[in-house]
């Protein structure tokens, strides 16, 4: 429990950036609703139809594919940014003044690639599934579903260990990540916030008339916990990764004096 209530002090200590984060974030997820809606009405002359109804129209023209796929890059790489400076914002309370990172540019141009890179591997997951799906491929959708469930787990223990290494430059891939392994129920802890955030989602969801799920003033406050959700799971996870090069450098040390 003092894990998640130092997570949570980290929060509170740095209220305005979550804040601007949050707000941030679900002003992107209403605008590319807000797009969807509008690709999905001129594929149906004007209707707003549900996801199911949506399935029912097959094969969908290029244009709708080409149209969604763009939208879910931007959504991605728009949401990356955001990531990158708010999580270099609160990883530089965490860990200061040992971890630093002097400004949003800064954030955006060292951090911003990993949150694309992790981000679009999921978006590229769910594609795949969907396509799959659409198919009648069920197995293969059911196994894509399975990995894509379990990148949502661990991507962001996977990333925070990423920006907290430095970056994608001269990355030791093993190094960056070995904080996952040396504190695994941490990591664990992190996902199990990952997988709360989902049946959240979900139970949240469900609770919305099926005919309003689709409009983005409904849609986009329901991820707001989610997202409150993850930011607790880097903040535990920074702190977990600073913790990790106190240990690496006190073994280092004896290693050093070991003849």
């Amino acid at each position: 429990m003092t894990l998640i209530t130092n997570a949570e002090r980290a929060l509170v200590r740095n209220w305005r950036a979550i804040f601007l984060y949050i707000l941030l974030c679900v002003a992107v997820v209403a605008l590319y609703r807000f797009a969807s809606n509008e690709f999905d009405r001129l594929l149906t002359g004007g209707a707003l139809l549900t996801p199911d109804q949506l399935a029912e129209i097959k094969p969908k023209p290029a244009w709708y594919i080409a149209s969604h796929l763009v939208a879910d890059i931007a959504l991605a790489c728009l949401i990356s940014l955001l990531q990158a400076c708010a999580y270099a914002r609160l990883g530089a309370d965490i860990d200061r003044p040992l971890w630093k990172c002097l400004s949003d540019r800064e954030a955006i141009a060292r951090y911003a690639v990993i949150w694309i890179m992790l981000n679009l591997f999921y978006f590229t997951l769910m594609q795949l599934q969907s396509s799959m799906f659409d198919q009648g491929q069920v197995a293969m959708a059911t196994l894509l579903s399975f990995f894509a469930l379990a990148w949502n787990l661990i991507y962001v223990p996977i990333g925070v260990c990423l920006m907290h290494h430095g970056g994608l430059k001269e990355l030791r891939l093993a190094e960056a990540l070995m904080p996952m392994l040396h504190f695994l129920p941490r990591t664990l802890l992190v996902a199990g916030l990952g997988f709360l955030q989902l049946i959240l989602f979900e139970l949240i969801l469900s609770s919305v008339p099926e005919a309003m799920r689709g409009l983005p003033w409904i849609i986009a406050p329901v991820n707001i916990p989610i997202i409150y959700l993850e930011c607790l799971g880097v903040a535990i996870m920074w702190s977990t990764c600073a913790e990790y090069r106190a240990v690496a450098a006190a073994h280092q040390d004896d290693d050093d004096f070991d003849f």
